[in-house]
Protein backbone atom coordinates (compact mmCIF):
# COMPACT_ATOMS: atom_id res chain seq x y z
CA UNK A 1 0.00 0.00 0.00
CA UNK A 2 1.62 3.63 -0.69
CA UNK A 3 1.05 6.49 0.86
CA UNK A 4 2.17 9.94 1.35
CA UNK A 5 5.26 9.85 3.33
CA UNK A 6 6.69 13.82 4.10
CA UNK A 7 8.50 13.73 7.62
CA UNK A 8 7.98 16.59 10.19
CA UNK A 9 10.61 17.42 12.50
CA UNK A 10 8.18 19.34 14.87
CA UNK A 11 10.19 20.94 17.89
CA UNK A 12 7.58 20.46 20.38
CA UNK A 13 6.49 16.77 20.19
CA UNK A 14 9.91 14.78 21.56
CA UNK A 15 8.81 12.66 24.20
CA UNK A 16 5.16 13.38 23.55
CA UNK A 17 2.70 10.00 24.22
CA UNK A 18 1.11 11.13 21.07
CA UNK A 19 3.98 11.26 19.09
CA UNK A 20 3.42 8.24 16.85
CA UNK A 21 -0.01 9.09 16.19
CA UNK A 22 1.32 12.70 15.15
CA UNK A 23 3.76 11.53 12.75
CA UNK A 24 1.32 9.41 11.20
CA UNK A 25 -1.55 11.94 10.35
CA UNK A 26 1.44 14.29 9.77
CA UNK A 27 3.38 12.46 7.61
CA UNK A 28 0.07 12.21 5.18
CA UNK A 29 -0.52 15.46 5.52
CA UNK A 30 -3.50 14.86 7.48
CA UNK A 31 -2.57 17.52 9.69
CA UNK A 32 0.59 20.43 9.10
CA UNK A 33 0.89 21.65 12.57
CA UNK A 34 -0.08 25.17 13.78
CA UNK A 35 3.73 26.63 12.54
CA UNK A 36 6.68 25.11 10.10
CA UNK A 37 8.43 22.97 12.90
CA UNK A 38 5.45 23.58 15.73
CA UNK A 39 2.04 21.20 16.11
CA UNK A 40 1.08 22.43 20.04
CA UNK A 41 -0.70 18.55 20.64
CA UNK A 42 -1.99 20.11 23.85
CA UNK A 43 -4.32 22.62 22.08
CA UNK A 44 -8.00 22.18 21.58
CA UNK A 45 -9.79 20.90 18.60
CA UNK A 46 -10.18 22.66 15.44
CA UNK A 47 -12.49 22.22 12.90
CA UNK A 48 -10.44 20.49 10.72
CA UNK A 49 -9.76 18.34 13.69
CA UNK A 50 -13.62 17.73 13.82
CA UNK A 51 -14.65 17.09 10.18
CA UNK A 52 -11.64 14.50 10.03
CA UNK A 53 -13.32 12.83 13.20
CA UNK A 54 -17.05 13.20 11.18
CA UNK A 55 -15.02 11.13 8.69
CA UNK A 56 -13.92 8.28 10.22
CA UNK A 57 -9.63 9.81 10.47
CA UNK A 58 -9.49 10.39 14.04
CA UNK A 59 -11.68 8.67 16.67
CA UNK A 60 -12.64 11.32 19.56
CA UNK A 61 -12.75 10.06 23.51
CA UNK A 62 -14.22 12.61 25.75
CA UNK A 63 -12.15 14.24 28.02
CA UNK A 64 -9.12 12.25 26.91
CA UNK A 65 -8.38 13.61 23.68
CA UNK A 66 -7.67 11.86 19.73
CA UNK A 67 -6.92 8.62 18.10
CA UNK A 68 -5.72 8.27 14.72
CA UNK A 69 -8.43 5.65 13.67
CA UNK A 70 -5.71 3.21 11.75
CA UNK A 71 -6.00 0.01 9.73
CA UNK A 72 -3.92 -2.67 9.47
CA UNK A 73 -2.87 -4.88 6.28
CA UNK A 74 -5.66 -7.20 7.32
CA UNK A 75 -8.37 -4.20 7.28
CA UNK A 76 -7.40 -3.18 4.27
CA UNK A 77 -7.52 -6.64 2.52
CA UNK A 78 -11.16 -6.99 3.69
CA UNK A 79 -12.53 -3.21 2.72
CA UNK A 80 -10.69 -4.18 -0.92
CA UNK A 81 -12.89 -7.87 -0.79
CA UNK A 82 -15.83 -5.73 -0.26
CA UNK A 83 -15.09 -3.27 -2.40
CA UNK A 84 -14.51 -5.29 -5.08
CA UNK A 85 -17.70 -7.15 -5.10
CA UNK A 86 -19.43 -3.84 -4.71
CA UNK A 87 -18.08 -2.63 -7.50
CA UNK A 88 -17.95 -5.51 -9.96
CA UNK A 89 -22.40 -5.34 -9.30
CA UNK A 90 -22.09 -1.65 -9.77
CA UNK A 91 -20.47 -2.14 -13.25
CA UNK A 92 -22.89 -5.18 -13.95
CA UNK A 93 -26.26 -2.44 -13.23
CA UNK A 94 -24.80 0.27 -15.02
CA UNK A 95 -24.14 -1.30 -17.69
CA UNK A 96 -27.50 -2.45 -17.74
CA UNK A 97 -29.15 0.77 -16.86
CA UNK A 98 -26.84 3.89 -17.85
CA UNK A 99 -27.29 5.19 -21.51
CA UNK A 100 -24.36 5.98 -23.55
CA UNK A 101 -24.69 9.66 -23.04
CA UNK A 102 -24.40 9.04 -18.95
CA UNK A 103 -21.18 6.38 -20.05
CA UNK A 104 -19.61 9.17 -22.32
CA UNK A 105 -20.47 12.05 -19.71
CA UNK A 106 -18.68 9.63 -16.61
CA UNK A 107 -15.97 9.63 -19.29
CA UNK A 108 -15.63 13.35 -19.96
CA UNK A 109 -15.06 13.71 -16.23
CA UNK A 110 -11.92 11.82 -16.37
CA UNK A 111 -9.95 14.55 -17.74
CA UNK A 112 -11.08 17.32 -15.09
CA UNK A 113 -8.29 18.62 -13.32
CA UNK A 114 -8.40 18.53 -9.76
CA UNK A 115 -6.30 20.08 -6.79
CA UNK A 116 -8.63 18.64 -4.15
CA UNK A 117 -6.64 17.24 -1.41
CA UNK A 118 -9.54 15.60 0.39
CA UNK A 119 -9.46 11.69 0.24
CA UNK A 120 -13.12 11.78 -0.20
CA UNK A 121 -13.56 13.96 -3.42
CA UNK A 122 -10.87 13.35 -5.49
CA UNK A 123 -10.84 12.31 -9.01
CA UNK A 124 -10.32 8.63 -7.96
CA UNK A 125 -13.27 8.62 -5.28
CA UNK A 126 -15.72 10.51 -7.03
CA UNK A 127 -15.26 8.07 -10.59
CA UNK A 128 -15.63 5.38 -8.55
CA UNK A 129 -18.71 6.59 -6.70
CA UNK A 130 -20.17 7.75 -10.06
CA UNK A 131 -20.10 4.07 -11.38
CA UNK A 132 -22.00 3.33 -8.21
CA UNK A 133 -24.48 6.23 -8.82
CA UNK A 134 -25.07 5.08 -12.39
CA UNK A 135 -26.12 1.15 -10.95
CA UNK A 136 -28.80 3.33 -9.44
CA UNK A 137 -28.07 1.42 -5.91
CA UNK A 138 -28.22 3.81 -3.75
CA UNK A 139 -27.15 1.70 -0.71
CA UNK A 140 -24.34 0.50 -2.74
CA UNK A 141 -22.91 4.46 -3.28
CA UNK A 142 -23.18 5.30 0.41
CA UNK A 143 -21.37 2.14 1.23
CA UNK A 144 -18.56 2.37 -1.00
CA UNK A 145 -17.99 5.96 0.17
CA UNK A 146 -17.69 4.49 3.55
CA UNK A 147 -15.55 1.92 1.94
CA UNK A 148 -13.30 4.58 0.10
CA UNK A 149 -12.88 6.48 3.24
CA UNK A 150 -11.50 3.56 4.58
CA UNK A 151 -8.95 2.83 1.70
CA UNK A 152 -8.27 6.53 1.42
CA UNK A 153 -6.30 6.63 4.81
CA UNK A 154 -3.84 4.76 3.09
CA UNK A 155 -2.99 6.22 0.02
CA UNK A 156 -4.02 9.91 0.52
CA UNK A 157 -1.97 11.75 -2.33
CA UNK A 158 -1.82 8.41 -5.19
CA UNK A 159 -2.60 10.03 -8.45
CA UNK A 160 -5.80 8.70 -10.22
CA UNK A 161 -5.41 5.96 -13.18
CA UNK A 162 -7.56 7.55 -16.02
CA UNK A 163 -6.03 5.25 -18.65
CA UNK A 164 -7.46 2.06 -16.29
CA UNK A 165 -10.74 4.48 -15.81
CA UNK A 166 -11.09 5.34 -19.30
CA UNK A 167 -10.24 1.32 -19.77
CA UNK A 168 -13.58 0.46 -17.44
CA UNK A 169 -15.33 2.93 -18.90
CA UNK A 170 -14.84 2.21 -22.42
CA UNK A 171 -15.69 -1.19 -21.56
CA UNK A 172 -19.22 -0.17 -20.14
CA UNK A 173 -19.84 1.60 -23.47
CA UNK A 174 -19.16 -1.52 -25.47
CA UNK A 175 -21.44 -3.18 -22.76
CA UNK A 176 -18.68 -5.81 -22.08
CA UNK A 177 -19.27 -6.42 -18.45
CA UNK A 178 -16.50 -9.04 -18.05
CA UNK A 179 -13.82 -6.75 -19.16
CA UNK A 180 -14.94 -3.63 -17.09
CA UNK A 181 -15.01 -5.95 -14.28
CA UNK A 182 -11.75 -7.16 -14.76
CA UNK A 183 -10.23 -3.96 -14.98
CA UNK A 184 -12.16 -2.28 -11.61
CA UNK A 185 -10.35 -5.29 -9.98
CA UNK A 186 -6.93 -4.07 -11.50
CA UNK A 187 -7.78 -0.80 -10.08
CA UNK A 188 -8.92 -1.84 -6.85
CA UNK A 189 -5.76 -4.09 -6.40
CA UNK A 190 -3.03 -1.08 -7.30
CA UNK A 191 -4.86 1.23 -4.97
Amino acid sequence: MLFASNPKDFTDISGHWAKPYIDFVTQRELFVGTDSNIFSPNQGMTRAMHILCQEGYLIGYPRRGYMVNSYSREDYRQVDQLRSCIEEMCVRSAIERATDEELRALKDSLNEKSTERSPLKTNNTKFHLHVAELSGNKFAVSTLKSLLGITSIGYITMPTDNELHEKIVDAMLSRDAERAIHYIKLDIKES
